[in-house]
């Protein structure tokens, strides 16, 4: 991968630079020694540059990690896409996603989709309830519990099916279920 390259290139670039330097004070005149400020200025270039290669580095595996969740967050959701080898836009819905050297691909039905070929992301029409949602964590082999009865779904003075009653019954669905999913329902409460 390439991060493992500029971590090579960066101690490379310091070992030659080090060679160099004994080399220089090996063979130095000694009337003319070498410039303290001189040498103090390079080893400053080198930090700098081991600095700069460190963070970009880390950003890249910033982006990768980013990358790979929002892939996670597609599974479940409908997508347009074109598959390898075909400008043709098809429509499917995000069945898991893997991870490789090569990037991240999705599985769709039983095509294999780069991430950079999705135009388009929608939810399911069945996930605008709240059945539908537990039916598309149960299809991603999530082991849940049965879904709760609509009796259970509503509490005295809450209409039934409103988003704020929705994201209460998930909430408890996962809690009770055990589940490591967290829920914040249209408020952002948890």
């Amino acid at each position: 991968m390439a991060i493992s390259t500029v971590s090579q290139s960066s101690s490379q670039i310091r070992t030659d630079f080090m060679k160099l330097l004994v080399a220089q004070l090996q063979h130095q005149d000694p009337l003319e020694p070498l410039d303290n400020t001189e040498m103090t200025s390079q080893l400053s270039q080198l930090s700098s540059l081991e600095q700069l290669e460190n963070m970009n580095a880390t950003f890249q595996e910033v982006l990768a990690s980013q990358q790979r969740l929002q892939a996670m967050g597609l599974i479940g959701k409908e997508v347009d896409f074109a598959p390898v080898g075909s400008e043709e836009v098809q429509t499917g819905r995000v069945d898991g996603v893997q991870v490789s050297e090569d990037g991240i691909v999705l599985l769709i039905g039983s095509d294999e989709v780069p991430l950079e070929r999705v135009q388009a992301v929608r939810a399911p029409e069945d996930a605008s309830t709240l059945q539908g949602l537990l039916d598309a964590l149960g299809a991603q082999g999530l082991d849940l519990p049965p879904a709760p009865e609509a009796s259970q779904a509503t509490s005295a003075g809450a209409a039934e099916g409103s988003d704020e009653e929705d994201s209460r019954v998930l909430r408890d669905y996962l809690r009770r279920s055990g589940s490591p999913l967290d829920w914040r329902g249209p408020s952002g409460s948890v």
